[in-house]
């Protein structure tokens, strides 16, 4: 230990006083309460069409008859949509009975990049970024080939904090409402 002079109160005041208030909120909060308050929030926004899709699955909140002309069993089904942040208009998209998978996901990939039927639906490509959750079937090594095969760049949000997304999530709120 050093024989320097113990600081006077004052003199610890003014340095904790000039010390900024994110570091001042980090000693006081940990880095949970600097996070909440100072963290900054990487927007991934898209300066044009085929920049960056987003892509998620949802449970469609409605019953339909499994096969049969109607007289099935009736389940919820899953959809995958691909969305382009640009335009927010859907790329692709895939129903299935069961639970999405990679296959499922590379299939609304297959769909969202190419040319459609109807000459209303222009989307197509191939997009630099693919930006999705960490679900399995995203973190899957089926699609990391094929997003190398396609020059494709993969981007996941982070665990439990899916900033960024917000499209696709409200695209799945909108299509809730309406069904």
């Amino acid at each position: 230990m050093k024989d320097w002079p113990q600081p006077s109160y004052g003199q610890v005041y003014r340095i904790v006083r000039g010390l900024p208030e994110d570091v001042k909120t980090l000693a006081r909060e940990g880095p949970t309460g600097y996070r909440e308050t100072f963290d900054v929030l990487y927007r991934r926004e898209a300066s044009r069409a085929n920049r960056i899709w987003q892509a998620d699955h949802c449970k469609l909140c409605i019953y339909l008859c499994k096969g049969d002309g109607g007289k099935g069993e009736r389940a919820k089904p899953w959809v995958t949509v691909i969305l382009d942040d640009y335009s927010r208009a859907i790329a692709g998209y895939q129903l299935g009975w069961k639970t999405p998978t990679s296959s499922q996901t590379s299939l609304a990939l297959r769909q969202a990049i190419g040319v459609k039927e109807d000459p209303r639906w222009q989307i197509c490509g191939i997009p630099e970024r693919f930006y999705s959750d960490h679900g399995a079937d995203f973190r899957s090594k089926h699609l990391e080939a094929v997003s190398i095969d396609l020059k494709m760049g993969l981007v996941f949000s982070q665990v439990g904090k899916p900033r960024g997304r917000g499209k696709i999530e409200r695209f799945f709120r909108t299509m809730e409402e309406m069904l």
